[in-house]
């Protein structure tokens, strides 16, 4: 009967845990960026996780060098209405759509950065993409960014 008792209470001890871990990580994550945060030393080619995106907002690719071959993104709409995207955030915008998105265009952006990266000075660099939307949302996935040297990139993450 004590041991019942003893496991029942770890039970709801370790739910408590949980429940309390998701509210913190709920009330720290900005409302309007759903999905991948950031993305720590990730080597591989691409990536296929989603960065979901409804109202203007930031991301950035942390490069380390100035190397790479290819660099391509997927953006798809749900509903997103007048969709932009400003690589840099230099106030050139790099791709847009005018009324209601709601296919998969490639973003291709190796030329928007080749200079960028060589005159960053010191590695690694920061690449912004400026998103902006009237409603709706916008999806990013399936990031290539392969590196002659291998070394992919250092970090994704969301402002």
């Amino acid at each position: 009967m004590i041991m019942k008792k003893l496991n029942a209470d770890k039970g709801i001890i370790l739910l408590a845990l949980i429940v309390l871990s998701a509210f913190i990580l709920f009330i720290q994550l900005p409302g309007k960026i759903t999905g991948m945060a950031v993305l720590d030393d990730y080597s591989s080619q691409s990536i296929n996780n989603s960065i979901m995106i409804n109202e203007e907002s930031t991301f950035y690719l942390d490069l380390n060098n100035s190397n790479y071959t290819t660099g391509k993104i997927d953006v798809s709409g749900n509903a997103a209405l007048n969709p932009s995207v400003d690589i840099l955030d230099d106030g050139s915008i790099d791709w847009s759509y005018s009324s209601e998105f709601t296919n998969t265009e490639t973003i291709d952006f190796i030329d928007i950065i080749k200079d960028y990266l060589a005159n960053c000075g010191s590695y690694p660099c920061n690449v912004p993409f400026k998103v902006r939307i009237d409603s709706g949302e916008l999806v990013f996935n399936n990031l290539i960014l392969p590196n002659p040297k291998g070394w992919g990139f250092n970090k994704l993450f969301l402002a």
